[in-house]
């Protein structure tokens, strides 16, 4: 807002920064502020999760790598791809999985965060379906819950994983500070 002031110029009143919520990046502003950054989880039975999200180089989607590891077996690496559906006027998601299996979603908005709704194929070619509920429990904790998961016709058990945000590492002090 500009105000004229006594001397007659021209001042900035008041300013805020608000999104572009009419590119993908602005429709994307609420989940990437939540989503960006490291995460981690454990599961009781020694699984480990680890999750980084951030912008791609044009601005426009968000990807992410998944990097899931169990005691005992190889990690099996996975991408991400979120970006926004104008046609749609929804989230959609995609991700890629080495062994070669592919999942699509559609995310909409839920009172704590964000229903998603994905569907897809193992790299064996099963059919795969599940829902899930994704909310945060303060701004470091993200809980993602996926229920009415069916492989090629076989219900899943329910599963609630708990990340949370990992810090930086810590930057080293160069020669002339040691």
């Amino acid at each position: 807002v500009l105000l004229k002031n006594d001397a007659g110029v021209w001042q900035i009143a008041s300013t805020r920064d608000i999104s572009d919520v009419t590119d993908a990046a602005g429709q994307l502003a609420e989940l990437a502020d939540v989503l960006k950054g490291e995460w981690t989880s454990r599961t009781s039975d020694g699984v480990q999760m680890d999750l980084a999200f951030g912008w791609d180089d044009s601005g426009k989607f968000l990807t992410g790598e998944i990097l899931p590891t169990t005691p005992d077996a190889a990690p099996q690496t996975a991408t991400m791809r979120i970006g926004w559906n104008a046609a749609r006027k929804s989230i959609v998601s995609w991700i890629f999985d080495s062994e070669g299996g592919a999942l699509q979603a559609v995310w909409a908005d839920s009172d704590n965060g964000w229903t998603v709704r994905t569907e897809g194929t193992t790299a064996e070619g099963e059919t795969m379906t599940a829902n899930q509920e994704l909310t945060t429990d303060g701004k470091d904790t993200l809980v993602w819950k996926i229920t009415n998961k069916v492989i090629d016709g076989e219900q899943q058990p329910d599963n609630t994983l708990r990340f949370v945000r990992r810090p930086p590492e810590p930057e080293e002090k160069d020669a002339k500070e040691k």
